[in-house]
């Protein structure tokens, strides 16, 4: 079953969008699903894997080689449930 979600913009929101959707040879709808589904898909994908510079493998390897020290913060935090996932 589609769902039908409901959206309020104001006059110029709704031309801007109206302009755009034809531009792009969509309608309003499809305009606005498409343009909805790729910032959606940004944004989880943001969520999910961390970017990192240029300079942190080299940090993270040299972190490796040395001993660890135990920290109860860190601990703590590591025995509670989260929202993250583990990629393998």
């Amino acid at each position: 079953m589609k769902e039908r979600p409901r959206i309020r913009v104001d006059a110029g929101g709704k031309r801007m969008l109206e302009e755009a959707a034809r531009a792009d040879h969509l309608s309003v709808s499809g305009f606005v699903l498409r343009s909805v589904g790729t910032r959606a898909e940004e944004v989880i994908a943001d969520r999910r894997f961390v970017r990192l510079s240029s300079a942190a493998p080299e940090a993270f390897a040299e972190a490796s080689q040395r001993p660890a020290r135990l920290n109860d913060r860190l601990a703590d935090a590591l025995r509670r449930p989260g929202k993250s996932d583990w990629l393998d």
